[in-house]
């Protein structure tokens, strides 16, 4: 099989977290976050891989958010190589929060997130 490689300039680091029901306005105790490497490359990186591929990935990364995508992708059993930069990558930018029992949800911008917790 020919070798295949991705490469991804803008990776990012999704994070989830779930609640048992999404209630306004009211202090919800979430579960412990779980974080999922993404972009472009690295998501073919991945799909290649559960395909059964031995990909590698290729991407350029800085900060806390790079070197958890490293760990991520060696997790996965994906051969990561990261280009370090001096700048960081946003580990969030929007957040969707989904209530497990009543399908309800809630889309946050990175801003309504910070004024959100230094409300609670």
């Amino acid at each position: 099989m020919a070798a295949i490689i991705t490469i991804t300039f803008n990776p990012a680091l999704d994070k989830s977290i779930t609640v048992p029901e999404l209630i306004s306005e009211k202090k919800l105790k979430c579960s412990q976050p779980v974080y999922e490497p993404g972009g472009g490359g690295i998501n073919v990186a991945r799909a290649i891989k559960k395909l059964g591929g031995d990909p590698t990935a290729i991407f350029l990364a800085g900060g806390f958010a790079g070197d958890k995508i490293n760990e991520l992708l060696n997790d996965d059993g994906i051969t990561a190589k990261r280009i370090n930069i001096t700048g960081k990558i946003y580990a969030l930018r929007n957040s969707f929060f989904m209530s497990l029992h009543s399908f309800k949800f809630l889309l946050l911008s990175k801003q309504r997130i910070q004024l959100l917790s230094q409300a609670i």
